[in-house]
């Protein structure tokens, strides 16, 4: 996990976009798949 994606998703979860479950959710999928976390969010 890149230091942007780890940015994007507490810019995510600071702004209440998502929970602290779906937070750990995302990392997990970052990092096993990589990815954007918020066009991960977004599908």
């Amino acid at each position: 996990v890149s230091a942007a994606q780890l940015g994007g998703l507490l810019d995510l979860l600071g702004a209440d976009t998502i929970s602290g479950k779906i937070a750990k959710d995302l990392f997990e999928i970052l990092w096993t798949e990589g990815g954007d976390p918020a066009e991960i969010v977004e599908t």
